[in-house]
């Protein structure tokens, strides 16, 4: 756990999410995401999850 638990945990954990949200909808807004398979399949127990893991293509301009 980077940021700790319980009540002694990390001030800073908040902004460093945000920052880090930010940072990756930034670097990906260029991009194009396309999926390989379209046909995939999940699995619904114990969550929902792709079984063939969801492969993409992913194009930055």
């Amino acid at each position: 756990m980077p940021f700790g638990g319980g009540r002694r945990s990390c001030a800073g954990k908040d902004l460093a999410r945000i920052m880090l949200k930010v940072f990756v909808v930034e670097h990906v807004r260029g991009c194009s995401v396309r999926l390989l398979n379209e046909r995939t399949r999940f699995q619904t127990f114990p969550m929902p999850y792709p079984t063939d893991g969801m492969p993409v293509n992913v194009t930055c301009l």
